[in-house]
């Protein structure tokens, strides 16, 4: 039988200083191994927006594997945006230097159904003073789905005034679904604000309960509650 190799994909995107760019991926599902490899170079002043989602078709035999390193130079601003709901198996790997004076979000909402796999890890590097992140990360559990979550926080000697928060929020609504989250601290400088919190929960039976006595039948409460952990 003929072995298929993992397709290796490698991109450099370069925003110049003061530019404002929103940038669309899209993910495609296909059969067998595909490794990305990119680098986000964000240069003095520039913004970028990136809107990254995963291919909700295909899933049964995709293996998607992206690591991404986001390089930001003194009074850049990054705002990541990711969207899915796992397939075969999915993981994404993002890795931020941070220079001073740097604004930084990542957002990730994932539906995970089925036996469907989503692993993410968010490396934060505060490198210099006077910078700020955000990670907010939300899963959903359902089925026999996988999830795994590995975030950490690093803030170098140099990097005062540096305000740092961590949150991946899990909710579990099969009780097969496997949630798996792990936070860290790396915190070398006495003048920082920082933050973090992990949660597995499950869905509220008060909150289904009102929702059914209210007319509302089993499956749309579950699907309401669902909705308003991922959007709030």
């Amino acid at each position: 039988t003929k072995k298929q190799l993992p397709r290796i994909l490698e991109n450099i995107i370069d925003i110049g200083k003061n530019t404002k760019l929103t940038l669309d991926e899209f993910f495609e599902n296909k059969d067998g191994v595909k490794l990305y490899n990119i680098t986000y170079i964000v240069r003095d002043n520039a913004e970028l927006k990136l809107l990254r989602k995963h291919d909700y078709t295909n899933k049964d035999n995709a293996c998607n594997v992206i690591d991404s390193k986001f390089i930001q130079f003194p009074g850049s601003k990054v705002t990541t945006e990711i969207y899915g709901e796992g397939s075969k198996h999915t993981q994404d790997n993002m890795d931020f230097d941070i220079y001073n004076d740097c604004d930084t979000n990542v957002i990730g909402s994932f539906n995970l159904f089925k036996n469907y796999t989503n692993n993410m890890t968010v490396n934060i590097n505060h490198l210099s003073p006077n910078s700020s992140s955000i990670v907010d990360v939300r899963t959903i559990g359902d089925d026999d789905s996988h999830s795994s979550f590995i975030g950490k926080i690093n803030i170098n000697k140099q990097a005062e005034n540096t305000e740092a928060h961590l949150e991946n929020k899990n909710l579990m609504v099969s009780n097969k679904a496997t949630m798996i989250t792990e936070p860290q601290l790396d915190i070398n400088t006495k003048e920082v604000i920082c933050t973090h919190g992990c949660t597995v929960s499950n869905l509220d039976k008060d909150m289904l309960y009102y929702l059914e006595s209210r007319g509302i039948n089993d499956f749309e409460s579950q699907e309401l509650l669902k909705r308003c952990f991922i959007t709030t």
